[in-house]
């Protein structure tokens, strides 16, 4: 994890209900990226680069061309 930034307005679904509390709130899916969005619409970036992961970079590239989506 390289830092932590907040999910573009664009990705965003929605705002998080405020009547929920505890565990219900991992629940709600906030973004068309949910499994790195949290409760606060934050996400904690990852990388992945060719030279260090070259296998994992073109598993992504290739997830990429199919499906466009990035």
């Amino acid at each position: 994890m390289l830092l932590v930034a907040p999910v573009a307005q664009r990705q965003r679904i929605g705002d998080s209900p405020q009547a929920l509390c505890g565990l219900e709130k991992l629940k709600v899916v906030r973004s068309a990226v949910p499994a790195v969005t949290h409760v606060d619409y934050s996400a904690r970036i990852q990388t992945v680069d060719q030279k260090r992961h070259g296998r994992l970079y073109r598993l992504l590239k290739a997830f990429e061309a199919k499906t466009g989506c990035r």
